[in-house]
């Protein structure tokens, strides 16, 4: 009851000054939705332009991208900059773009309409559909300015995001190691992408079991919790109409008890009107992005008293417009690679084109990374920068190859042959390292049979 009442003072614009021997923390909660999560941003804009100073931030799966870029620094005007910019149908694709794929592989390219791997002969399923190579690359950028920063307690907002153990079901916090990996295993929307593997677990959503992760933020130290859900918890069954919206819902309903809990320790509670847009609306973009500043702008009284009464109680220097470290670019002192199992160390080195002693931008890196995904070798490709002071990193690279068999299938047309069902299968490795053979057969009136053999190495000159 003390809690509350002391929220009631503030929010009042009274000042409770034997309430409290010390400043109430804030502790914001961006929950998880997907592309309804943008609408975070507004909110954390109106804080920004409220001048209220936030000491703990938890999110999870979008919630814990956004909230773990306003985390280290970012603004929430910048934030906006840059996902207005993002092309997200690409970010979510499993493909990348044709600009990136190897000359030798292009002929071949998006060809098919279905491609099964196979290993030792047997078809290869996997924990998701898409890996999330441009997306995992991207966040690598974003979040840059902390790529030496191994506890997240230490950034500039101390910030924990929530990801499910997928043996388990039990609730992971995570707040230490590779930025980047927590954030993607945290959005891991299961059957969709692929699970991430931290500390021996292998880990999907924690929208599975705690989409609104205002518990966390009080156990962190939280006095007064702002939460901004969109979610919009469980839909009705006419809400269900496309498999992705299945599977989501299916993916949620542990979550749906831990919320109501969670509900109750949220002192500011907020839920933008997004009944119009599911998980998957990334085409909405703008619009999602403009129903959060207009939440925003009528949050921002209430956030503008908060901040003024608290100042009043405990005078704090105001938090610089831009929070984000300055960092140069780093010098490369080495360069490890784990997981090739199929491929050689050669190969991937020649692609990569990286040398030890060169300094590098994260563009760098990155263009360098997708000059060897686009061999099509590689499901993924991440990297972690661990650092050796004076401005000198350690490059190490984990790698998932891709199946080195591949029976891929599509269907054909045109005025001379007609209909033809195309049944491919593609071998690497089959006659040298680092090589492709394939052979289509087009099955129809006129049957045709085309081999074919290339070597990726001659090719990228190694």
């Amino acid at each position: 009851m003390l809690r509350i009442f002391l929220i009631l003072l503030l929010t009042a614009g009274l000042y409770p000054y034997t309430l409290s021997a010390q400043r109430a923390k804030v502790g914001v909660t961006l929950s998880g939705g997907g592309a309804k999560g943008l609408a975070h941003i507004g909110i954390l804009q109106a804080i920004d332009s409220a001048g209220l100073r936030v000491d703990y931030l938890t999110g999870t799966s979008m919630g814990s991208i956004v909230g773990s870029l306003y985390a280290i620094g970012y603004s929430g005007d910048s934030i906006e900059v840059m996902a207005r910019k993002l092309d997200w149908s690409g970010l979510f694709s499993n493909q990348p773009v044709m600009d990136d794929i190897s000359y030798e592989e292009r002929s071949e390219y998006n060809r098919y309409m279905i491609e099964i791997p196979f290993e030792y002969g047997k078809p290869k399923l996997t924990s998701g559909v898409i890996s999330g190579e441009q997306l995992w690359l991207e966040l690598a950028k974003m979040h840059w300015p902390v790529r030496d920063v191994k506890d997240f307690t230490r950034f500039n907002i101390p910030f924990k995001c929530i990801a499910t153990d997928v043996a388990t079901g039990d609730i992971v916090t995570l707040d230490k190691g590779e930025i980047v990996q927590s954030i993607r295993a945290s959005m891991a929307i299961p059957s969709i992408f692929t699970a991430v593997r931290i500390d021996g677990r292998k880990l999907v959503d924690g929208g599975v079991v705690r989409n609104f992760p205002t518990t966390t933020v009080r156990e962190m130290g939280a006095d007064i919790v702002i939460g901004s859900n969109v979610s919009g918890g469980l839909r009705t069954a006419e809400e269900l109409n496309t498999p992705i919206d299945i599977l989501y819902q299916l993916g949620f309903y542990k979550d749906a008890a831990d919320f109501v809990e969670a509900r109750k320790l949220t002192d500011v509670y907020i839920e933008p009107e997004l009944n119009r847009y599911s998980a998957a609306s990334f085409g909405s973009v703008d619009s999602i992005i403009e129903i959060g500043k207009r939440k925003g702008r009528e949050m921002y009284p209430v956030f503008k008293r908060m901040a003024d009464s608290l100042n009043a109680l405990y005078p704090i220097a105001a938090l610089p417009k831009n929070r984000l470290p300055v960092v140069p670019d780093i010098e490369i002192a080495g360069i490890a690679v784990a997981g090739l199992v199929h491929s050689d160390e050669k190969f991937f080195r020649g692609r990569l084109g990286l040398e030890p002693g060169g300094c590098y931008t994260p563009d760098m890196i990155r263009e360098a990374i997708l000059n060897v995904y686009g061999t099509r070798f590689y499901k993924q490709i991440t990297y972690n920068l661990r650092p050796l002071g004076y401005g000198r990193s350690e490059l190490d690279i984990q790698v998932e190859e891709n199946p080195l068999t591949y029976v891929k299938f599509a269907l054909h047309y045109n005025t001379y042959t007609s209909v033809s069902a195309i049944v491919n299968v593609t071998q690497r490795n089959f006659i040298v390292p680092n090589s492709r053979a394939l052979v289509s057969a087009a099955i129809s009136e006129n049957p045709r049979l085309r081999g074919s053999s290339s070597n990726t190495s001659a090719a990228s000159g190694t």
